[in-house]
């Protein structure tokens, strides 16, 4: 067999999970291994058949409700009644998504768009008890997308993205949605860091967005004074504490007006100092996210408190 025909039939047993006939784990890990093993010659057609249009093979299509009747529809009928019973095949599809775009970077610009679409799609119909994973992998295949757009000067459509991000984490249309008491802390956490991120790799058009208010000034009105807020919920800090890292890379860290007092620096070095201290190995995420945020941040933020702070561990020791 050929690769395009290796790589056909590998795609044909993705389909078979979308109707119930493999386990979907199994046949995505076995594409990943796939198309992860073959040269870098090979990765334009990879591409275009997993996730163009006209290939009549896109994985997309497994990801958007507006596609999915003919994805799923199988042997026991209408396939848009069986589209939650896909809902392991589409967090397993956007691991595969967020993976391959990472092995290949640069090489998937062609497929920037669709997949970005794609990703907001599934995030916005995913609302339940059990779809934090799959709106979390939704982010994550986000966050792999944006350095390669901003590299390559591709129109992200930040504006949007930020709306329909900042809409979802403001909604109450059910007990689950991200505005109520009952939504995931780490769903949340994962769109505060896109959100972060958004300035981190678009800072002008992040800046112009309502006046700058959102992403450079600070208060309880922005991003940043959100960001605080939830900074000492377990559940997700450690997605806070990279957005707050990203954030203060982006247009807060290059606007005049947005730089932080010294009394606002030293609050926040206290709060993150906290996540720094923590030993517990079930926290570990914060831990290593608020040494990554110090490590970014310490020389033009924090060094004078971090200074002090060691001089007392001398004197006490």
């Amino acid at each position: 067999m050929s690769y395009a025909e290796q790589l056909l039939a590998r795609l044909r047993t993705v389909h078979d999970a979308a109707r119930r006939e493999a386990a979907p784990k199994d046949a995505v890990e076995a594409l990943l291994q796939f198309v992860c093993d073959r040269s870098n010659d090979e990765v334009a057609l990879v591409s275009s058949t997993c996730f163009g249009e006209q290939s009549g093979q896109s994985l997309l299509r497994y990801l958007d409700p507006s596609k999915a009747a003919l994805c799923y529809a199988g042997a026991e009928g209408d396939g848009a009644a069986n589209y939650v019973d896909g809902q392991e095949l589409r967090r397993e599809l956007l691991g595969f998504v967020e993976a391959y775009v990472d092995r290949i970077d640069d090489k998937a610009a062609d497929h920037v768009l669709a997949i970005r679409s794609s990703a907001l799609v599934v995030f916005a119909r995913e609302v339940g008890p059990q779809t934090s994973a799959i709106r979390i992998g939704a982010m994550g295949v986000l966050l792999r997308l944006m350095p390669i757009a901003a590299r390559l000067g591709i129109e992200f459509d930040v504006e949007g993205v930020h709306k329909k991000l900042w809409e979802a984490l403001h909604s109450k249309g059910d007990k689950y949605a991200l505005g109520m008491k009952a939504a995931s802390a780490q769903v949340i956490g994962a769109v505060l860091r896109v959100l972060g991120a958004l300035a981190e790799h678009f800072p002008t058009q992040t800046y112009s967005l309502d006046g700058g208010s959102m992403y450079v000034e600070r208060g309880t009105s922005s991003l940043y004074g959100l960001l605080l807020r939830k900074l000492g919920n377990d559940d997700g800090a450690a997605s806070v504490l990279d957005a707050l890292s990203s954030l203060l890379m982006g247009p807060m860290g290059t606007v005049r007006r947005a730089q932080l007092s010294e009394t606002e620096a030293r609050r926040l070095y206290e709060l993150v100092a906290k996540w720094v201290e923590v030993e517990d190995a079930t926290r570990y995420g914060p831990h290593l996210a608020a040494i990554r945020l110090f490590g970014w941040h310490m020389s033009s933020l924090f060094a004078p408190f971090a200074a002090a702070d060691f001089a007392k561990i001398l004197v006490e020791h």
